[in-house]
């Protein structure tokens, strides 16, 4: 039974990501189409985030009291049907802002709670495999939206794009109605305690994830956002081209989950999140000195291999708090801070490049949040004295 739940997860997942990413590197340009200026493009892409940052603790906490995922996950999926195909009567930019605002209440139940049931399928002590399970998923179906997607454009347009978004989230809610259980089947999980969400953020543990990934959040943006127009205005790419920079890392991240997942359960979980993040970020530095699509290529690939590391020891992290005080919710907050790193950076950092910084110092300062994040989540973790730091170092 568990095994036939973790599959229709693993595609739902795979599926919804497939679906998410075809926009990723078509965004900025469609968004400039549509009269966008820098300020906009952050605007555009935060909108999800603001949404999706505000639901987040709501369905979660929701989800952990009723155990009604699959209701939640279903009613999501099916609202991307239809906003995929929003994108086709758009014809102003203000448009893009409020179908991806709309997008970012789905976005809020989708990954929140199918990491929940993958925390609730995961055996004690195999929290990091079992996120890895799920991390292939997420970035396979992220990293091969935006191949697919440059393909797509590059032969038939946007407008084609849009429907084969449909297609693939019609596939993803078929397969959540049919084969994925409600939340109360799955029994691997009795919490000992139900908390508040504040109550959860002061679980120092809870408070340091926060922490990190909130500019991992930031990073993220950065990649997804200003890679795109970096490649298009600074090396004159393709539509494909675009599409594969995305995607090579998200990949590569995925195909990696597997083994980076067994080290999270066998090796220090905090001192492979300092690793992955500090070999991670110091590439930031390094992108503005790329001049060919195949350096940057290059050092996307490498970028990726820190963040294979990171993830699944953090996600495993936040699995042991969640048998404690709630799976959903657990999961909620960890996405909470990576939505508010999303939503904050692509504005303030456009809001500089409009008013005359260079590109290049968006990919410096992204190096900066970011190694500023690592060391306050070690910071917090290193003075934390209840048991969960013994989890986190053992």
């Amino acid at each position: 039974m568990s095994r036939k739940i973790l599959i229709a997860i693993f595609i739902v997942v795979f599926a919804d990501m497939l679906g998410m990413s075809f926009m990723s590197p078509l965004l900025p340009m469609f968004s400039e189409d549509m009269g966008a200026n820098f300020l906009w493009l952050g605007i555009i892409s935060s909108s999800l985030g603001v949404s999706r940052f505000v639901m987040l603790p709501i369905f979660g906490r929701l989800s952990d009291r009723t155990g009604k995922k699959k209701v939640f996950l279903c009613s999501a999926l099916f609202l991307y049907i239809f906003l995929a195909l929003a994108f086709t009567l758009v014809d102003h930019y203000y448009h893009i802002v409020a179908i991806r605002f709309v997008r970012g209440i789905g976005s809020a139940i989708v990954v929140p709670l199918s990491r929940a049931y993958i925390g609730e399928l995961s055996p004690k002590g195999q929290e990091g495999r079992y996120m890895g399970y799920f991390n292939i998923a997420f970035f396979t179906g992220m990293g091969a939206g935006p191949l697919i997607s440059g393909y797509v454009y590059d032969h038939y347009g946007f407008e084609t794009v849009f429907y084969t978004m449909s297609c693939i989230w019609s596939f993803a809610f078929l397969v959540a109605l049919l084969f994925v259980p409600e939340s109360k089947k799955v029994v691997h999980v009795v919490r000992q305690k139900t908390v508040s969400m504040m109550d959860l953020i002061k679980v120092r543990m809870m408070l340091a994830i926060l922490m990190v990934r909130t500019s991992m959040g930031a990073l993220t943006a950065v990649l997804n956002n200003y890679i795109p127009i970096y490649a298009d205005q600074r090396l004159s790419s393709t539509g494909f081209e675009l599409g594969y920079l995305v995607a090579i890392g998200t990949i590569v991240m995925g195909l990696l989950q597997m083994g980076t997942g067994w080290l999270a359960d066998k090796y220090s979980k905090v001192k492979l999140i300092m690793l992955g993040q500090i070999s991670s970020t110091a590439f930031y530095f390094i992108i503005p000195l790329t001049d060919s699509v195949n350096e940057l290529f290059v050092l996307r690939l490498i970028m990726s291999v820190g963040g294979a590391l990171t993830l699944p020891a953090i996600a495993a992290m936040t699995t042991q708090i969640g048998k404690q005080y709630g799976m959903a919710s657990a999961h909620s907050l960890f996405n909470m801070g990576m939505t508010f790193g999303y939503s904050i950076s692509p504005v303030v950092l456009g809001a500089l490049v409009d008013n005359g910084l260079g590109i290049d110092w968006v990919f410096h300062i992204s190096g900066i949040v970011g190694f500023i994040g690592v060391a306050v989540f070690y910071l917090m973790v290193r003075s934390d004295k209840s048991d969960d730091r013994q989890h986190a170092f053992a």
